[in-house]
């Protein structure tokens, strides 16, 4: 044990990474995160495309090489 205090997550406000989760389909964001996550739908509709090719590129980044 290091002592210290749990972090607590704020979950009345909206956070990228639970707003990258509801753009890829995921179940780990709240309400508060789909409601931003739909705002910025209006400024740019792509966002759900780019936050899919992000995670394709994360993957082919991170794969062992042969």
């Amino acid at each position: 044990m290091t002592g210290r205090l749990p972090i607590e997550i704020d979950t009345s406000k909206p956070h990228p990474a639970r707003m990258y989760d509801w753009y890829l389909g995921g179940k780990d964001n709240y309400p508060v995160d789909e409601e931003m996550g739909r705002q910025m739908l209006v400024l740019d509709p792509r966002v759900p495309v780019m936050a899919r090719v992000n995670r394709a590129f994360m993957h082919r980044a991170t794969l062992p090489q042969r």
